[in-house]
């Protein structure tokens, strides 16, 4: 329920985790994207989105079964990140709905 109250407006992405907070336009990955982030290591599910975009590091984090849903959904999400910029001197904010 927080997580799903809360919303990231997003700055360095030093503070807001890649999988878990609501900081792409269609909410948290984990909510739009169950089969994928089911096939997250669970020692990645605390990344920040800085750690993350760096490099493209999130494609690492995934090690589950390659299905034809997680597939499609990395795919999808793979777009959603390209429109993604870092502003490096401005920090996260965290703002209730």
């Amino acid at each position: 329920m927080f997580s799903y109250s809360i919303v990231v407006e997003l700055g360095n992405g030093a503070s807001a985790q890649f999988w878990s907070d609501s900081w792409l336009p269609d909410g948290p990955i984990a909510s739009f994207a169950p089969h994928l982030f089911r096939a997250i290591s669970h020692r990645f599910l605390k990344v920040s989105i800085k750690e993350a975009l760096s490099g493209r590091h999130w494609v690492r984090h995934i090690n589950g079964a390659h299905t034809a849903p997680v597939l499609c959904v990395y795919v999808e999400l793979w777009a959603k990140l390209e429109e993604v910029h870092l502003q490096p001197l401005v920090t996260d904010r965290f703002v209730w709905r």
